[in-house]
């Protein structure tokens, strides 16, 4: 599938004051994978935002992108020091989502994926105040649905690896919209994602 991306960074950037308007957490409950070594805990909630193109060349398109309006870091409990804690932000997009992303397999792709890492104190939670470096912005497919993955990594400061963690964040307390072309819907719990539409 063809993707134009020229407005890709100058919409994301926009979508920065956006996200910032967001608040409320939820905890995805769908695992994409079985957990490794000893993670911590992970809150986070998606919003996501779409405009339409002015590209007279592309008028079909609509620019959309999906962030996070409430990130929360706990570290793990494997060791009492400090860590570091590096988060992979994915957009994923599927043909479908009344079933699992195991039974589409081949409908489902990664649309953009971005990474950071913050410090993350023993004991406590840490809330990521500057959640922007995960934002990723994508050009919509009509008829197609979206949704966010966090990869989450815990480590020493010397970098061993405490843990890890993947969660799919589609459930129905987990995103939410900020602007009238996209809808967060899904028909079963654990199914559900982002549309985006064209005015």
């Amino acid at each position: 599938m063809p993707r134009n991306s020229r407005r890709i960074a100058a919409f994301a950037a926009g979508l920065v004051t956006t996200l910032a308007l967001g608040a409320g957490t939820a905890q995805a409950a769908d695992y994409a994978a079985t957990p490794t070594g000893s993670p911590g805990w992970v809150s986070a909630h998606t919003v996501a935002a779409a405009s339409a193109s002015t590209d007279i060349f592309d008028q079909g398109m609509t620019t959309a992108a999906i962030g996070y309006d409430s990130l929360w870091l706990y570290p793990s409990p494997a060791s009492a020091q400090t860590q570091i804690v590096t988060v992979r932000s994915t957009v994923r997009e599927c043909g479908a989502t009344y079933l699992s992303e195991a039974k589409l397999a081949g409908q489902c792709q990664t649309l953009g994926t971005r990474a950071a890492a913050w410090y993350v104190k023993p004991g406590d939670w840490t809330w990521i105040a500057d959640r922007s470096p995960l934002d990723i912005g994508f050009d919509v497919v009509p008829g197609w649905v979206n949704y966010g993955r966090l990869t989450i990594t815990w480590q020493t400061l010397s970098g061993y690896t405490l843990g890890t963690k993947i969660i799919n964040y589609r459930d129905a307390a987990d995103g939410a919209c900020h602007s009238r072309q996209c809808s967060w819907w899904g028909p079963t719990t654990g199914s559900w994602g982002y549309s985006f539409t064209n005015l």
